[in-house]
């Protein structure tokens, strides 16, 4: 688990769905809990977003059509998820290894993907992938 500088906050990663693979997106989803603005905001560096929104005269935090998700990686980090249109946006705190978790989920995917998306599958079947394939330690 990457740990974690006290005090400091999530950033864009500059990941976007739909460019990115729909497994990882329905993992990040099925694991994903909605907060609020406010806990959103205290845990994620918001100000390239928030002034996007003043150009247009709009305030981030007013936006009905924005859900907040906080969410984890196979290490049980968390993640931030800014889902907007039907498009999420993904903030991770630095030096954090989402990729390695979104490799692994499409991973996992090719090989149970015939049973459904990842709420179908139990840790079981997602750690033995993991750790016979991919020699991840659980």
């Amino acid at each position: 688990m990457t740990s974690r500088v006290r005090g400091s906050k999530a950033i864009f990663t500059g990941w976007t769905c739909p460019a990115g693979p729909a497994e990882f997106v329905n993992w990040l989803e099925d694991r994903s809990t909605q907060v609020s603005y406010r806990t959103f905001a205290a845990n994620v560096d918001l100000s390239e977003w928030h002034a996007s929104y003043r150009e247009m005269g709009l305030a981030l935090s007013k936006d009905w059509g924005i859900t907040w998700l906080k969410s984890e990686l196979l290490d049980g980090s968390r993640v931030w998820v800014l889902q907007w249109s039907a498009m999420e946006h993904l903030f991770a705190y630095p030096g954090q290894d989402w990729e390695s978790t979104q490799d692994a989920i499409v991973h996992v995917a090719k090989r149970l993907g015939d049973k459904g998306w990842p709420s179908a599958w139990t840790w079981d079947e997602i750690n033995a992938v993991l750790v016979n394939e991919l020699g991840w330690e659980p």
